[in-house]
């Protein structure tokens, strides 16, 4: 399930604004802590905030942003390599 919406926010973040077709994205969930999710508060909203590792076929930036909250400063991916 989180494989399948990263991918998603791959093609429709990443993928649409260079305007590359790639539809082969592979990704893998490697970590998934959820012991201590933390919870951020926005426009009385509770979210739940977690870090998560993923492996993938493709070679991401560091510091690009994906997802819902990236205009908050979430989604931050960062190579662990």
């Amino acid at each position: 399930m989180l494989e399948e919406a990263i991918r998603k926010h791959l093609e429709k973040d990443f993928f649409k604004y260079l305007s590359i077709e790639h539809k082969a994205a592979d990704i893998a969930l490697t970590e998934l802590p959820l012991i201590n999710p933390q919870r951020q508060t926005y426009k009385n909203h509770q979210y739940l905030s977690f870090n998560l590792s993923f492996s993938s076929n493709l070679l991401l930036p560091d510091y690009m942003a994906l997802g819902n909250g990236k205009a908050f400063g979430y989604g931050i991916l960062e190579s662990t390599i």
